[in-house]
């Protein structure tokens, strides 16, 4: 027992030493730390290699032996490397896209709680992506990674509970969690928290909420048209708003 506990401190060692090897772009050194633990069955030190072949780091790209490399670290239940692979196999990454195996690889790593895992998988049932298409699972996957605080897994469950797909539809819950990943910077939910509050939903319009939505998404996008969608929404709900709702959105434009 003690003999295996040292050993295991040992390679967690040598595995840090190498990293911080990398940290310094000394490749050299790294590798000579990593190829031998990872021929070993390290699988940390297996996906970490992988991960430069892949890439092309310190060694020549060898997508083959990345995938092989990555695939006897998930093989020993490493979940990143399980997460990697499939992220390599769904979107062909420098290898022939297999989305099928892609799914394989994250039910394994969903169920043993990745969250990115999760919501991937999810998005596979949502889609019928390398599985046969079940909203139900979609939103059971989902959740589960929302629920650990998954941005994209949050964004997602609000679409399906706002158009009532594989769950029973409930446009406040999806507001909420619009609301939730959009604070976080998921700038397509702050748009869709946005437009909620903007159309009322039965409860009727929240100009000033909606405007404070569309600022946190101007301020967020990456793109023009994300950026272009929010100041016409911010336009638009500030001639439709109330003398309290002018108030209200004075004091946002303030604030910002």
């Amino acid at each position: 027992m003690f003999e295996w506990l040292t050993r295991r401190r040992s390679i967690a060692k040598q595995h840090c030493e190498a990293l911080s090897a990398l940290e310094e772009n000394d490749h050299e050194t790294a590798l000579k730390i990593l190829e031998p633990l990872a021929e070993a069955g390290n699988p940390t030190s297996q996906i970490t290699l992988a991960t430069l072949h892949m890439e092309g780091q310190g060694v020549a790209r060898d997508p083959a032996k990345a995938l092989d490399l990555a695939r006897r670290a998930a093989a020993r239940g490493h979940v990143s490397a399980q997460v990697e692979l499939a992220r390599w196999l769904l979107y062909g990454e420098g290898v022939d896209r297999d989305e099928a195996e892609a799914a394989k690889w994250l039910q394994k790593a969903a169920k043993a709680g990745d969250p990115q895992a999760r919501s991937n998988l999810g998005f596979l049932y949502d889609q019928g992506v390398g599985v046969q298409q079940d909203q139900k699972k979609a939103v059971h996957w989902y959740r589960l990674a929302a629920a650990q605080g998954h941005t994209v897994a949050q964004f997602n469950l609000a679409r399906m509970y706002e158009d009532g797909i594989g769950v029973k539809r409930n446009v406040s819950l999806a507001l909420a969690l619009y609301q939730e990943s959009g604070s976080k910077g998921h700038e397509d939910a702050c748009l869709m928290a946005a437009r909620l509050f903007e159309e009322g939903n039965g409860k009727g319009p929240n100009n000033a909420m909606a405007f404070g939505w569309y600022v946190t998404a101007h301020v967020s996008a990456t793109s023009d048209e994300v950026r272009n969608i929010a100041a016409q929404g911010m336009e638009r709900v500030t001639s439709n708003a109330t003398p309290e709702e002018l108030a209200e959105i004075a004091k946002i434009t303030n604030a910002k």
